[in-house]
């Protein structure tokens, strides 16, 4: 974004700064942002190949109860094949579907574990209702449940909850893997989450859009949304005029910037707050506006360029 050499100079001057006798907004109610959670093996459906050894000590070492369950199946292929299902269901959050790329190192492993006879592949399952066997009783020595159509409210609830924390885009399907994995439920397919995940973000956005856009009077609109409009006898739109920036310091550059951050303040009326905004959220926006085109942000609905657009003027 173009930053103003004025802002350089003096964070404090009153040019930028808000009014400190500003009358309180609607307040939003936001939650702090979830604490980060890094979990390595988020986004897999199959069992990786490049696993670490920690991995395979943590995930591929199985406790007596673990044995017990196992050892209920019948066959080699068979006690290979639960043992799989339940270390990738731990280490994945979901039931590998496929067992043909699995490595031999991992192979070898897990038949070393069970004191079963090396295997150069993985037969497995010979019969489709083993494997639907296997699963749900796994389910119930975890106490894991599958992923269900109510569940997709949860989804769009929580999605709504990292929207208003201001987590990155490309944080939030992370972030619901692990939220959906505490609460003892088997994740649905990477594709189907995406997507489900995207829709619930768009959704949490448009009503954010309208929630800050009812902070403004008609007329106050009016004035942001003129920011997107080449006034008559002029080249460019007033948003243009403001994201140009100097090229090098001089006092007629100081003069227009001072010119700027003035007709800033004038768009946006003196007891406009967004304060009580998590910051990651406001900036985040707020570089998304000035890295777009005039003619993208028109594209959008009324509702959206108005938010971006104040979140904009008031990162300025």
């Amino acid at each position: 974004m173009a930053s103003f050499s004025i802002l350089a100079l003096n964070k404090a001057t009153v040019l930028v700064s808000a009014p400190q006798h500003m009358a309180q907004p609607n307040v939003l109610s936001f939650k702090p942002p979830p604490a980060p959670v890094r979990h390595v093996r988020a986004g897999f459906e199959n069992l990786p190949r490049d696993l670490s050894k920690a991995e395979l000590l943590r995930y591929f070492t199985y406790s007596p109860e673990d044995r017990h369950e196992i050892f209920q199946c019948r066959g080699p292929s068979n006690k290979v094949g639960f043992a799989l299902l339940l270390s990738g269901v731990r280490l994945t959050g979901r039931f590998p579907a496929d067992f043909e790329l699995i490595g031999s190192t991992l192979l070898q492993h897990v038949c070393a574990q069970l004191r079963i006879e090396g295997m150069l592949f993985l037969d497995y399952p010979q019969r489709q209702p083993t494997r639907y066997e296997h699963v749900e009783r796994i389910k119930q020595c975890l106490g894991l449940r599958s992923f269900v159509a109510d569940d997709q409210a949860i989804v769009a609830d929580f999605a709504r909850e990292l929207v208003r924390a201001g987590t990155p885009p490309d944080d939030l399907s992370q972030h619901m893997e692990e939220y959906l994995r505490a609460r003892q439920i088997v994740l649905p397919g990477v594709t189907v989450l995406d997507k489900l995940v995207t829709a619930s973000t768009i959704k949490a956005e448009e009503e954010l859009h309208e929630t800050l856009g009812e902070r403004l009077a008609p007329d106050d609109k009016g004035r942001v949304l003129a920011l997107l409009v080449i006034a008559e006898g002029e080249k460019i739109t007033p948003f243009q005029q403001l994201l140009q920036a100097a090229v090098r310091p001089s006092p007629d550059a100081l003069s227009r910037e001072l010119d700027h951050l003035e007709q800033v303040r004038a768009v946006i009326p003196e007891t406009f707050d967004l304060s009580d905004l998590p910051q990651p959220l406001v900036e985040r926006w707020a570089r998304l506006t000035s890295g777009l085109p005039t003619r993208s942000l028109q594209r959008f609905h009324e509702s959206k360029q108005l938010a971006l657009l104040l979140c904009w003027l008031w990162r300025l």
